[in-house]
């Protein structure tokens, strides 16, 4: 059977690589940050992109997040979501 877990997705509204990057710095993990082509497919973001998905796993918690979309900001209260994984 599957093991089913949560995690949390925040949307950093442009600032998801200084967020994930502190808490990598702070918590150790494994880091993982990608942008979006000119398609939209994922590839690994560089310095100055907005990040399209990072997740930082650690010892069985992982904590996703994006910079959101930048014509449409969050509502108050929507800018942490949970990812049902497994």
């Amino acid at each position: 059977m599957t093991k089913i877990y949560l995690a949390p997705y925040i949307n950093f509204q442009g600032k998801a690589r200084e967020a994930m990057e502190h808490y990598h710095k702070v918590l150790g993990g494994k880091l993982e940050m990608f942008a979006a082509d000119e398609h939209g497919r994922p590839r690994p973001a560089a310095k100055g992109d907005r990040i399209m998905h990072a997740q930082l796993e650690l010892d069985g918690v992982v904590i996703v997040a994006s910079d959101g979309h930048p014509k449409y900001a969050p509502k108050v209260g929507e800018h942490i979501g949970l990812q049902i994984r497994g």
